[in-house]
């Protein structure tokens, strides 16, 4: 009998693996979250932020189909100083759960974050994936992460699985904190030059995204006594 992955399509076993990534648990249900925004580098830096969208994101989309998700991905030196953010709007009459019993496994919400009315924003850059992510569910993810949280306190679970496999990292704590550095939209802001680069980039982008319209070919009308008469 042939090996299981020759008799199943390549393309059966991939799609059956990623609806096992999609899947996993815990399942990343957002609660009143209206809109969720993140801007990093396409290169060169945000690492932890990086991951976190290719790898979290597609998760999020999955258990949120109806939340807007913005990514801005832009092209970065190693010259640029600017941070990694993510922004959160929440639901008219919606506010972050702040009370969630996450503190009581010694976990900070991120204090850098600024609010204006219903966004909150939070600084992502030279974090870890997992960690952007649980700062993320701490603060919106309800009452299911809430208690998939004190399942894991009681058992000794990690909350996510992607934990069993890290190191801890000592750099990142010793890094001097980036809240001194600005936004993409500040920093794009006291440079003109690369704000008018952005704006060509996404024009560009628009335009390819829009698929070309083909002129429709009108058939040329009969032509009469075209099939020659019998007589």
């Amino acid at each position: 009998m042939p090996p299981r992955s020759e008799t199943f399509p390549g393309g059966i076993v991939k799609l059956t693996n990623l609806l096992a990534h999609l899947n996993a648990t815990p399942r990343l249900t957002l609660s009143g979250v209206k809109r969720l925004r993140l801007s990093l580098a396409s290169q060169n830096d945000h690492f932890g932020a990086r991951h976190f969208v290719k790898e979290n994101l597609p998760q999020i989309r999955w258990a949120n189909p109806a939340l807007d998700i913005e990514v801005r991905r832009e092209r970065k030196s190693k010259s640029e100083q600017w941070r990694a953010e993510m922004e959160l709007e929440f639901s008219a009459h919606t506010s972050p759960s702040s009370s969630l019993i996450c503190a009581a496994a010694n976990w900070n919400f991120d204090q850098k974050r600024t609010d204006d009315g219903n966004v909150h924003k939070f600084d992502i850059n030279d974090k870890r994936s997992t960690t952007i992510l649980k700062e993320l569910m701490n603060t919106a993810g309800g009452d299911p992460w809430k208690s998939h949280v004190v399942h894991c306190e009681k058992t000794g679970r990690p909350v996510l699985p992607e934990e069993e496999n890290e190191e801890v990292d000592t750099k990142s704590e010793s890094k001097p904190s980036s809240s001194k550095l600005p936004t993409l939209d500040e920093y794009l802001e006291k440079h003109p030059e690369k704000k008018a680069e952005h704006v060509r980039k996404q024009a560009a982008a628009g335009k390819k995204k829009k698929p070309a319209k083909r002129a429709k070919s009108k058939a040329p009308p009969p032509k009469p006594f075209a099939t020659p008469l019998s007589t």
